[in-house]
């Protein structure tokens, strides 16, 4: 009988973009990294990659950020409420119910999250402008689909609020404008918390 070879000891760790280092098992404030977050998310497709086109979660929180601003919530939070994404995944919803293991773990890094940018990404404004652009993508962006059980009909758009594009970003644009709003919420957003 062939003997089996012992696996190999897994890590809990992953390197990131910058060469640093994000530990799973204890992960800190320190390992969050803005340009980290902005070149993973701008890499990884929405929907699991299920639609007609690639659409980056980087482009998806660009969106989330301004629609945030437009119903004079935070950008920042809009901007960061898929930021745990670029260390665990863009998993579609229904696959995250059946993994209670993963969901312990999404929630500290985005917890971090919010005590590193003081952030609040489950606010009411962030959670809508989520909202609005899911159907918006589902509907008009990614998937072409005429109904979805999520939403009987539209949420709500903020008065003069409009996706950036009917045509996704390629993730090298992605990426750097998810830096550049990344300034531009700051800034707002420190400037409404003085």
């Amino acid at each position: 009988m062939p003997t089996l070879n012992k696996p190999k000891a897994v890590n809990n760790w992953i390197t990131t973009k910058s060469g640093g280092r994000f530990d799973f098992a204890n992960p800190t404030q320190a390992m969050l990294n803005i340009r980290d977050i902005a070149g993973a998310l701008s890499k990884i497709c929405r929907f699991g990659g299920h639609g007609r086109h690639f659409y980056s979660v980087a482009e998806h929180c660009i969106n989330v950020a301004h629609c945030t601003y437009a119903l004079k919530g935070d950008p920042l939070a809009g901007l960061l409420h898929d930021a745990q994404e670029a260390y665990v995944g863009d998993m579609v919803t229904p696959l995250k119910g059946l993994l209670p293991g993963y969901q312990a773990i999404e929630d500290k890094i985005i917890e971090l999250i919010r005590i590193k940018w003081m952030v609040d990404i489950h606010a009411p404004a962030v959670r809508h402008s989520d909202g609005v652009m899911l159907w918006e993508e589902a509907h008009i962006l990614v998937l072409g689909v005429r109904k979805w059980t999520k939403y009987k009909e539209r949420p709500r758009l903020p008065y003069g609020f409009k996706p950036l594009g009917k045509i996704p970003m390629h993730s090298q644009l992605a990426e750097r404008k998810f830096l550049e709003e990344f300034k531009w919420a700051s800034m707002i957003s420190k400037k409404n918390n003085y």
